[in-house]
């Protein structure tokens, strides 16, 4: 699921202001798919949110804010984030095994990291640098998770 462009009038003056609708409907997909029945439904059925989710859940686990159910099966995110501290957030609150390899190289970050000397949407390099990360779990974001998801790609190799 990925969000779409925000006409609203009160944000005209905010430049890139498709960013607000883009977290936005992340969000609100993930809220909606977290409580909602739709797994329930469709036990199989495999979604995964772009850019981490739009936002990240500002209540800890157990609070009757979340939904609480396992979504392990069933939701899933891309860490097409560009801000590393928001996506090593992302990574640790939607746990290693629900996120899968995203970036939009070329794209909108084209802003050149310091820290790499390479385009801020070249996440390769910064998901690889994750001490926090076991090697495994690297494997998994960037290859097996999509494997897990999109049995399809398994066939490529």
């Amino acid at each position: 699921m990925h969000g779409t462009n925000c006409t609203d009038p009160r944000l005209k003056t905010i430049p890139q202001n498709y960013q607000i609708g883009f977290v936005w409907e992340q969000y609100l997909a993930t809220q909606l798919l977290s409580h909602g029945d739709v797994f329930k439904r469709f036990p199989g059925l495999k979604i995964v949110v772009c850019h981490c989710g739009g936002a990240l859940d500002r209540f800890i686990k157990s609070d009757y804010h979340l939904a609480q159910k396992d979504l392990s099966k069933n939701l899933f995110f891309d860490t097409c984030a560009l801000d590393t501290d928001y996506l090593e957030a992302a990574i640790k609150q939607r746990t290693p095994t629900r996120m899968l390899f995203g970036t939009e190289t070329p794209g909108s970050g084209g802003a050149i990291r310091p820290e790499t000397g390479k385009q801020s949407d070249d996440l390769v390099p910064i998901i690889g640098a994750m001490k926090f990360l076991s090697e495994e779990q690297k494997l998994n974001i960037f290859h097996n998770n999509c494997k897990h998801v999109a049995p399809g790609f398994a066939k490529l190799g």
